[in-house]
């Protein structure tokens, strides 16, 4: 199996992380989440304006690490910034891995019930799409233009999966 860095996009709600945890279970890569980084470094007693920061340094850092020792890595943090998805493809590109890129999509209703219905991991964690940068108006974020993958999660979980799975060539 070819190594890889898979970069999940999408806004809250729409799926990334439940697909990132299946395609990592399917391909046996390591899925790296942002929330769960961000939860850490919370309960440390990192300042809320420095989570977000911090929680890239640390999965771009260790998406090196493994990617060094031959583990393929999910990367499950919003690619909504042009330069974070330019990242991935550099450190895949240092680590000869091949780069790929899926959007997940749901319909806001959707998203919100999700929200609802999961405990927040950090006290920045989203608990509804309000507010949620949807136009791409904050600077440096940009719609994908990179070659990606787009995935209604709305469809069968099953279909999805194997959609993502046959993108990423498995």
């Amino acid at each position: 199996m070819s190594l890889f860095l898979l970069q999940m996009a999408g806004l809250t709600g729409s799926g990334k992380t439940t697909l990132s945890r299946a395609i990592g279970a399917s391909t046996g890569a390591a899925v790296l989440d942002k929330d769960v980084i961000m939860g850490a470094a919370e309960r440390f007693g990192v300042a809320p304006r420095d989570l977000g920061g911090l929680a890239y340094d640390v999965g771009w850092d260790v998406a090196r690490s493994m990617l060094a020792n031959q583990m393929s890595v999910v990367f499950d943090y919003p690619a909504s910034f042009k330069r974070i998805r330019e990242q991935g493809a550099c450190i895949a590109g240092e680590a000869g891995a091949a780069h790929f890129i899926i959007e997940c999509w749901a319909p806001e209703n959707v998203a919100n019930e999700r929200i609802r219905d999961r405990t927040p991991a950090h006290s920045l964690h989203p608990t509804t799409r309000d507010g949620q940068d949807n136009t791409f108006a904050r600077p440096g974020t940009a719609p994908l233009s990179e070659p990606h993958l787009r995935l209604d999660t709305t469809r069968p979980f099953d279909d999805c999966l194997r959609k993502a799975l046959e993108y990423i060539g498995r």
